[in-house]
């Protein structure tokens, strides 16, 4: 009787994990992923089904793990404080990782249907999130009554997006913080 698998599945994920968010998917081999998480390729094609389900298994562990803490200001605060803070915690360097979100909606959503799944649902929830903060901003009016609050929830999930493709490039945390200042400007009353 075979031995069963033994890990320790957080600890294999977050692996994983930083290894695809700092070498992208097609320059992650499997033998980089066995060398950096202990598995063998029997067990991680046992768990996982093989690189791609090892792949969208990390970018949900991603989504879980690491995505709540920066969308927290969108939860914990209230109106245009809530956006400001959001934007504000944003950095333009992490050592040219960007976002892995971001990074895996410009490497595989094109042909990766789970990806491109998990990445737009992500993006429906934080696009909802923008529109309530602004939906209390323009009540309160903390922002300009002309804005139309549809339209500026989509183009704050672009910025954040931008701004994860930018700071792959722009290593200028002045940089990033005059692009969030101009935007957050642009929205005020």
């Amino acid at each position: 009787m075979p031995r069963p698998i033994q890990y320790e599945k957080q600890k294999v994920l977050d692996q994983a994990m930083e290894v695809f968010w700092t070498n992208g998917y097609e320059a992650t081999s499997m033998d980089v992923l066995v060398d950096r998480t202990g598995l063998n390729r029997r067990s991680m094609y046992k768990l996982f089904g093989g690189k791609q389900g090892f792949f969208i298994r990390v970018l949900q562990n991603y989504l879980e793990q690491v995505t709540p803490a920066m969308t927290a200001p969108l939860i914990d605060k209230q109106g245009f404080d809530a956006i400001a803070t959001f934007f504000k915690q944003f950095k333009c360097f992490d050592g040219n990782r960007g976002c892995l979100v971001t990074n895996t909606a410009v490497e595989k959503a094109l042909f990766d249907r789970e990806a491109k799944q998990l990445i737009a649902a992500f993006y429906d929830q934080l696009e909802q999130m923008f529109r309530e903060r602004l939906e209390q901003a323009k009540n309160n009016n903390e922002i300009r009554s002309d804005i139309e609050i549809q339209a500026m929830a989509k183009q704050l999930l672009c910025m954040a997006q931008g701004l994860g493709v930018f700071g792959k490039v722009r290593e200028s945390q002045d940089e990033c913080k005059a692009i969030v200042d101009s935007m957050l400007q642009l929205l005020r009353a």
